[in-house]
């Protein structure tokens, strides 16, 4: 079984693509909030290999356009199904 270090890595992957954003230019947009952050954290957040701390969470939110609320809801209902399915 996987072993997540966070809750989002699916979802802010799914909205970055949406968005039509690669992982440098988000990685871009969210080092000009001040947020020190390379495109190797992006790609383990999204892979569920690295823990994602709350102020890294607010400025994903913040660039995605993601209601902070919403995003945490979703993904707990979805990762918990993933896990009760195996």
């Amino acid at each position: 079984m996987q072993e997540y270090r966070n809750l989002f890595g699916d979802s802010i992957k799914r909205k970055r693509e949406f968005l039509n954003l690669s992982q440098e230019e988000l990685v871009a947009k969210l080092n000009l909030l001040g947020l020190e952050i390379n495109q190797s954290d992006l790609s383990r957040i999204e892979s569920y290999k690295r823990p994602i701390y709350d102020y890294e969470l607010y400025c994903l939110c913040k660039i995605l356009e993601i209601n902070i609320k919403q995003f945490m809801s979703d993904d707990i209902v979805t990762l918990l199904s993933q896990i009760t399915m195996k």
